[in-house]
């Protein structure tokens, strides 16, 4: 059995190859900086500049430096180098390794190719948080820059010559190419893909039956190559809404012109964003399954009843559910920027759907924040990532340690009036932070009373998702 290794912190010392599999192009560059840079962020763009540039130098496209370099090049601190590395992880520019126990390079970072513009403004992602980060001006202004210029060919004959009408070749090699060729084409084929993938779309989906959805639009009027093309759209939008393939069939029939027969992917979009958003997602999940037992587990063994009924509701819902059903518990609303860091996290793909909702309880309940912040979900989410945490109990277990870091001894200084001198003072515990706390025993009917007073608030949360339905 294999075992995951645990990042090492990053340090200044810590040694790193950056590789490149092939050149920056011109095109690429001006789509990293017309397009990424805005999402980005200074710092981000900044090392990606950077980074291309230090394996440019090299004929191989590979070059070898300790951080200290970068932090010099970029002249930031490393906790700012780590978030730009991580927004460049988050967008599919950069791919992190951590190479074998006492080897050097202790990290590989693999430089990834900038997608196409249309890639970039078809992925519903990416071209979201563009237009949230540049408004819907400059987003036009950056559209009309990459889209082809139309022509207008009407009363053109074209009178172009065909390739063999140009050119001469043996009839032989054409039905039957030199084998150079042929291993060149199969090379090609089995390459890893450049710049024809997002390197971070959903490509699969574990209860989402693709085939299924196909074989229904068979039935309509719907252009099925167009649903191949978006197919990485579609199951985002499952993934983050639990549509599932019938009212996904209906929701792209509703996107579909009836004259052309092809599919509106922002008009798929924004249906789904009037159905599923601002009327706080209540369609989104169809009378949701009851929810599955949770394990038993030593880590389990730990819980509240409290916490296990949380924990049962986090494997239930879809994260944006979770987050609405509990800006209706504070009765307060949900805010579109927290929409956006919902997708980030699950486009990261870092963490499992249970372990996001607990990231959102985390922040909205033990935090004390009214909404979800950038700062405090990337802090969690990437230590909770680094952590390996894996499941929705095991997310629990992190609130616990927090609760317990926070509620540690500290030492403050204080002046002794006799004699000016300084000394340490010594804060304890409270008891129930304490190794070997029992708490005090309580009587029948108040554990009675406290946990119909819980049931009562959990019913009340299922209750607003059926009648949602």
């Amino acid at each position: 059995m294999t075992m995951t290794a645990t990042p090492q912190p990053l340090q200044p010392k810590t040694t790193v190859t950056v590789v490149a599999t092939r050149p920056l192009t011109d095109a690429q560059r001006d789509v990293l900086d017309q397009l990424y840079q805005p999402i980005l962020g200074v710092a981000a763009y900044t090392l990606a500049v950077v980074l291309w540039r230090q394996v440019s130098l090299t004929p191989e496209l590979q070059v070898s430096l300790n951080h200290s370099e970068l932090l010099t090049l970029l002249n930031i601190g490393m906790n700012p180098l780590q978030e730009a590395r991580y927004r460049l992880e988050a967008t599919g520019l950069l791919q992190s390794y951590q190479n074998q126990p006492d080897r050097l390079p202790e990290l590989i970072y693999e430089l990834k190719s900038p997608v196409t513009s249309e890639m970039f403004f078809n992925d519903d992602l990416l071209s979201l948080l563009l237009l949230e980060t540049v408004g819907e001006r400059q987003f036009k202004r950056l559209k009309t820059h990459f889209l082809a210029r139309p022509l207008n060919r009407s009363g053109w004959q074209n009178i172009s010559r065909q390739f063999l009408d140009v050119f001469q070749l043996d009839g032989r090699l054409i039905a039957e190419p030199p084998k150079v060729i042929q291993t060149t084409k199969q090379e090609l084929a089995e390459q890893e893909p450049a710049a024809n993938t997002l390197p971070n779309a959903i490509t699969t989906s574990t209860d989402f039956d693709f085939s299924l959805l196909v074989d229904i639009l068979k039935r309509a009027y719907v252009d099925l190559d167009d649903i191949q093309k978006y197919r990485n759209v579609i199951l985002n939008e499952h993934v983050l809404y639990d549509i599932d393939e019938t009212e996904m069939a209906s929701l792209i029939g509703e996107a579909t012109d009836l004259v052309t027969n092809k599919l509106d992917i922002n008009r798929l979009k924004t249906t789904i964003a009037s159905q599923y958003r601002k009327r706080s997602l209540s369609e989104q999940t169809a009378t949701p399954a009851q929810p599955q037992p949770v394990k038993q587990s030593a880590k389990k063994s730990r819980l509240t009843p409290q916490e296990t009924a949380l924990v049962e509701v986090a494997n239930a819902f879809t994260p944006v559910t979770f987050l609405s059903k509990l800006h209706e518990e504070k009765h307060s609303d949900l805010v579109s920027g927290e929409q956006r860091i919902v997708e980030q996290l699950l486009d990261r793909g870092k963490l499992p759907v249970p372990v996001i909702n607990i990231l959102i309880y985390y922040i909205l309940n033990d935090r004390g924040f009214s909404t979800l912040l950038q700062g405090p979900v990337d802090t969690t989410s990437n230590s909770w990532a680094e952590r390996g945490v894996k499941t929705a109990e095991e997310a629990v277990i992190q609130i616990h340690e927090w609760h317990l870091e926070k509620a540690k001894p500290k030492q403050r200084k204080s002046y002794n009036r006799a004699n000016g001198k300084r000394r340490n003072v010594k804060e304890t515990l409270p008891d129930w932070a304490k190794e070997g706390y029992e708490p005090p025993k309580q009587s029948a009917q108040e554990v009675s009373d406290r946990n119909a007073e819980f049931k009562e608030r959990l019913n009340r949360l299922k209750q607003r998702s059926k009648g949602d339905d």
